[in-house]
This record gives C-alpha cells, sequence and structure tokens, in this order.
C-alpha cells in the first residue's frame, strides 16, 4: 500500500512540474509578444517621425533653390541648372564659390542627421505645365526651344477635377463653326471641360515687323467633344477657327501642325466655361522631342533623416506673375482724356482746349483738379517675422504663422511701397535670413512672405544683427525702421538682446517690437528691444491687425 501512495504522489509531481513548466512557456510568449509589438510601434513611430523630418528637410532644399533663382530672376540674371546631386555649403564670406550656382547649407539638424543629400534643378523642360482659371485672367507663355525647329504643338487640357464621364460632351458634328457658343446656364454647358482660346505669335528673330505679325498672329478655339483619336488644329489654318479636341475622362488632346517659320513663339491660353490645367509640348520637323527653356524649371531635392529618405520634385515660373496677364490695359466706360499737365505752382491740372467739354460732368479725368503736394520723406523699413515651429501654434482662426503671413502683406500693402518706401523682409528662428533686400517691389515682398520655412528655435540677436546691416546699408537719406513680430520666447543671454538692440536705436534705427503669444504677459525681451513707446501686445487677431495699421499709417505717403 505505502508503494501504491509513493507511486500515485510521484507521478502527480511529474504532472505539476509539466504543467508548471507549460505555463511558463505560455506566459514567456506573452511577454516576448507584448515586447515584440512594442518595438515594432516604437520603430513604426520613429520611421514616421524620421520620414516627416526627411520631407521637411526636401522641402528646405526646395526654398533654397526657389529663393536663388527668385534672386536671379529679380537680378534679371540667367537661371542656372544645377545636374548634380552635390550640395555645398554657403561660405562663411557669403560668396558663392565657383562652380556653385545654388549656395545654401544642406544641414537641417546636424545633430541628429537631418538635411537634403540632393538637389537638381532642370530649366529646359519637356512640357510646360500651368493651371488655369475659368473665364480669368489668360496665361501667356514663352515656346522657346533649347535647340531645332518647332514644327508640332501639342496641347492636353485636364478638367480642376478628374470627371465621372464626358457623356455632356459634343460630337464632332455639333460644335460650333461659326455665330457664338451656348450660355454658360443651367443644362447649357454638361461637359466637364472648358473650351480653351489657344492664341499664338511667332516671336523669333527677324519676325517682329508689322506685317510678319499680321499674317501669322493666330486665334484658334479648341471645343472638348466625345472623341478618343487625337485631333489637329493647322497653324496655317484661317484665324479664329474653332476645333475639337479628344476627350476622355484623363483629359484632352489636340495637335497644332505645320508650325513654322520661326524659332520662338509665345502662346496665350484662356478658358471659357470651365477652368483646368494645360500642357504643351513641341516637336521638330522629324518628329523629335523639344526640350521648352525660358518658362519653368524643375527643382528635385532629396531630404535625409538618419537612414530615411524623402523626394520631392517641383516646379517654379520663370515669369513674371507666373505669366499671368491682364486682358486689358485700360477700360473705361466714358471718354478717357489723357492729355494733361501738371502745374505745381497753381496745384492743377491744365486740359487742352479741343477735349475740354467732352465729358466734364462725369469723368473727372476731363476736369482741372487740385492735388496734394508730394510726399518728400523716406523709409526703409524691416519686417523681422518669427518662423519658429512655436508659431504653428493654433490661435482664433488659424495658426500663429498664418496670420502673421496674413498682416505682414496687409503691411506692405498699406505702406505705398515703392512712392518713397523701401523694405525688406527678414525670416528668424535660431538663425535669420534675408529673404528678401530692401526693394521698391511690392510684389517681391509679398513672394518673399510666402516663400518662408519653418525653422526650430527663437533667437533675437541674429534678426537684431541682420536688420541692423539691411538698414545700414539702405539709403543715406531715409528714416531707418524695424519692426519685429515674434511670439516672445527665447533662451539667449538677455544683455547680449538688449545692447544689441541698444546700439541699434543709438544709431537712429526706431524699433518696434510686437508679442503675439496670448499666454506669454511679460515680454521681457520684447519690451526691452523696443524704442520708447514702440512695444506692443496683441492678445488676440484683431489687436494684431490694428497694431499693423497704426504703425503702417504712420509710415505711409498718402
Amino acid at each position: 500500500m505505502n508503494i501504491l501512495e509513493g507511486r500515485r504522489q510521484s507521478e502527480q509531481g511529474v504532472v505539476s512540474i509539466m504543467v508548471t513548466m507549460v505555463l511558463m512557456v505560455v506566459i514567456t510568449l506573452i511577454v516576448l509578444g507584448f515586447a515584440q509589438l512594442s518595438r515594432r510601434e516604437q520603430v513604426q513611430t520613429l520611421d514616421r517621425q524620421l520620414s516627416q523630418q526627411a520631407f521637411f528637410a526636401a522641402e528646405s532644399g526646395i526654398n533654397d533653390a526657389r529663393y536663388t533663382i527668385f534672386k536671379a530672376l529679380q537680378a534679371g540674371k540667367e537661371v542656372q541648372e544645377k545636374d548634380d546631386c552635390e550640395t555645398k555649403p554657403q561660405p562663411p564670406d557669403n560668396n558663392p564659390t565657383p562652380g556653385n550656382p545654388y549656395p545654401a547649407d544642406p544641414r537641417i539638424d546636424a545633430a541628429n542627421n537631418v538635411e537634403y543629400t540632393c538637389l537638381l534643378v532642370t530649366t529646359k523642360l519637356p512640357d510646360i505645365q500651368q493651371s488655369l482659371a475659368s473665364e480669368g485672367k489668360s496665361v501667356t507663355i514663352p515656346i522657346k526651344p533649347a535647340g531645332g525647329l518647332v514644327n508640332r504643338i501639342h496641347i492636353n487640357w485636364r478638367a480642376t477635377e478628374r470627371p465621372a464621364s464626358t457623356t455632356g460632351c459634343s460630337t464632332t458634328a455639333t460644335i460650333p463653326t461659326t455665330g457664338s457658343f451656348p450660355k454658360n446656364a443651367a443644362g447649357g454647358w454638361n461637359c466637364p471641360f472648358g473650351v480653351l482660346r489657344v492664341d499664338i505669335v511667332p516671336t523669333g528673330p527677324g519676325v517682329i515687323k508689322r506685317d510678319v505679325l499680321l499674317a501669322n498672329q493666330k486665334a484658334f478655339f479648341l471645343y472638348p467633344t466625345r472623341v478618343t483619336h487625337t485631333q489637329t488644329v493647322d497653324y496655317a489654318g484661317p484665324r479664329g477657327a474653332v476645333r475639337a479636341m479628344a476627350c476622355t475622362i484623363d483629359g484632352c488632346d489636340i495637335d497644332m501642325i505645320n508650325v513654322g517659320g520661326s524659332t520662338e513663339y509665345a502662346m496665350r491660353f484662356s478658358s471659357i466655361y470651365k477652368g483646368g490645367t494645360f500642357t504643351v509640348s513641341a516637336k521638330d520637323a522629324a518628329g523629335a522631342p523639344l526640350r521648352l527653356q525660358g518658362a519653368q524649371a524643375r527643382i528635385d531635392a532629396t531630404g535625409k533623416a538618419q537612414n530615411v529618405l524623402r523626394r520631392m520634385q517641383v516646379r517654379v515660373s520663370l515669369l513674371a506673375d507666373g505669366g499671368v496677364t491682364s486682358e486689358q490695359a485700360i477700360q473705361s466706360g466714358s471718354s478717357l482724356c489723357k492729355r494733361f499737365s501738371v502745374i505745381p505752382e497753381s496745384k492743377s491740372f491744365s486740359i487742352p482746349g479741343d477735349i475740354v467739354g467732352q465729358d466734364t460732368t462725369t469723368n473727372p479725368l476731363c476736369k482741372s483738379a487740385t492735388y496734394n503736394p508730394p510726399c518728400t520723406t523716406k523709409n526703409d523699413i524691416v519686417l523681422a517675422l518669427d518662423i519658429s515651429l512655436s508659431m504653428r501654434k493654433q490661435w482664433e482662426t488659424g495658426t500663429r504663422r498664418q496670420k502673421l503671413n496674413e498682416v505682414a502683406k496687409e503691411f506692405v500693402q498699406n505702406t505705398n511701397v515703392g512712392i518713397l518706401n523701401n523694405e525688406a523682409i527678414i525670416g528668424f528662428a535660431t538663425d535669420a535670413t534675408v529673404y528678401q533686400p530692401l526693394t521698391d517691389s511690392t510684389s517681391a515682398l509679398l513672394a518673399a512672405i510666402d516663400k518662408m520655412p519653418e525653422l526650430y528655435g527663437t533667437y533675437y540677436v541674429p534678426p537684431l544683427q541682420k536688420s541692423n546691416q539691411v538698414l545700414t546699408g539702405g539709403r543715406l537719406d531715409a528714416n531707418k525702421v524695424l519692426v519685429l513680430i515674434s511670439d516672445g520666447e527665447t533662451t539667449e543671454n538677455k544683455d547680449l538682446v538688449l545692447n544689441t538692440a541698444r546700439a541699434m536705436k543709438d544709431a537712429g534705427i526706431t524699433i518696434f517690437t510686437i508679442g503675439i503669444n496670448p499666454d506669454n504677459l511679460e515680454y521681457s525681451y520684447l519690451q526691452g528691444i523696443a524704442s520708447t513707446g514702440k512695444f506692443t501686445s496683441a492678445e488676440n487677431e484683431a489687436a494684431l491687425d490694428n497694431i499693423l495699421r497704426t504703425i503702417a499709417e504712420e509710415y505711409t505717403c498718402n
């Protein structure tokens, strides 16, 4: 009996050990599974973070190249190609090294290995792409091949959004060839593509002559139709002809044939009924594609964050205002009296006798009038704008940065740049960059505000020093004014900041500072930087509007 009892106890012990081992294995597998899931989630989170950093690095490369292109266009210089990936930082003396047409520091965050590793710029493209508003302003582009003669031009026309079908479009048999197009009313135009008007004129050497232009300037109306094979329009055909475009849900296509007689052309595009995007390419007489120059450049940047890469490609226009042109230079509903002389001594206009009385009751240009004496005070003004990442914080109708860009543009437009005021744009974070030196061009200032990136940190000494350099290099007979706007968060040595600002004020520079952080009630740095009585705090967006308008009124020539 004792032997059987001992055997039973021994068997129970073995079973207990086996159960314990199984439970240990199960628990171990569960722990390992959770650990693996945790590691996987950490890796995915890190990958997403690195991917975003690499994207921002590539975007920085795009912005650096855009700035260099913008400066070249502003100076009237040729935009340079960059066909190698190599990136070379700007040397300390700020003078570009030979063979380095795009000098900028590719390192975004050296400590964390964030940079852009490849930057390419191409100015000779296989096609030109441009968006076009519905019945808005025209877009004019040059057709200037890098080599060879234009014989055929292909036009592709796409809707703003890819349509589901083309059933609302006409057939080739029903397009109007004479008379007028249908009204754009309910049920009057159901095609997802608009009618594309194309004007083309030769502009090459030896053709800018009245008789040549009269004979070769053509206008065509390209009408969307439900056909699948590419249609043609003959450049040698009649002026003002309506021709069918072959349209599918992916877009419309047409070839302009028999184009010849000039090495260069200018084409103007405008839309009727609906906007969209057009693409233009060209071929020579042998059917070989031509590369087009002078209209757009393509920037290709690759960003890197540790071992993660992101690549971006964007196109930038090389044309003034992106090629957008007004439909009329002057339009008047009544007679226009354009011949007059100004007599400063009597502060009046003198209207020639042969046109006096034509429309003197309703047209003020046909009447004598007094005018205000001209302004004489010149102002050089620098807008120093905080572009740190803290400006991403939400405000009332958007982020602080979005509101800052809005009021900065309004300030530029309200201060009559170009009459007597010159202005400059500086963006700052841990460092400061002059995105637009002193200029009298409103459009250049507005473009500079739009192109500033988002960067890390907020330091005040760099923007003060950059502003001082810009203003002391400005006009000797102009007032020097700095308007610095920030959310008021910095870790710099306060004495260094205030001493830098004090030296500028002692040199005659008036400094306005504006704090736009509703949570910061002290603004000790910004108060110390400002000239006496020139610091203000914007607790909300409306207050910021009023502050900038008040400063603008002080320096506006009426």
